[in-house]
């Protein structure tokens, strides 16, 4: 439960197709699904994980997804199926943008975010719960997260600002 004004509205979560094979060009968007020489796609499960939820509606709306849904692959979050494709365990991947731009990922591989057009994208927010209504380290954190000066910070690791108000 968040505490008063304390919702923040951070940024879309976008999804990228990420790779770590040689030769693949994950810019081809849609035929890319489809290709005969991509044998495996790396998804967080469409149970558990909001992205592998994205995945599954881009393809429908890409009409791609009774044929990419056989090459699916997926693992128990993003993480792992982001680790798998960087592993060369699978062709690629459709993985959140923020996990391509951390550290482990971001001289691994190439990757290519999918137009806000084709899906709904994951809000990422902030809060603080009633457990830390009188933080003012919680606070600060929210005062932080909402200045003007912290947008190019979250647009940098993955996070740009939402589509919707």
């Amino acid at each position: 439960l968040a505490v008063g004004d304390s919702l923040t509205v951070l940024g879309d979560g976008l999804l990228a197709i990420y790779t770590n094979t040689p030769g693949i060009n994950t810019g081809r968007g849609a035929p890319l699904f489809i290709a005969d020489y991509i044998t495996g796609i790396a998804i967080g499960d469409p149970a558990t994980s909001p992205f592998g939820a994205i995945t599954r509606s881009v393809m429908d709306r890409l009409t791609v997804l009774e044929t990419a849904e056989r090459k699916f692959k997926p693992f128990a979050d993003d993480a792992a199926a982001a680790a798998a494709v960087k592993a060369a365990q699978v062709d690629i991947g459709l993985i959140p943008v923020p996990l391509l731009v951390s550290a482990a990922y971001r001289n691994a591989g190439s990757s290519t975010a999918l137009p806000l057009g084709l899906y709904t994208p994951a809000t990422y927010v902030a809060l603080i719960t009633a457990a830390g209504r009188d933080s003012a380290a919680a606070r600060a954190f929210i005062a932080f997260l909402r200045a003007d000066s912290t947008r190019p910070l979250l647009t940098e690791v993955g996070i740009p600002p939402a589509s919707v108000p």
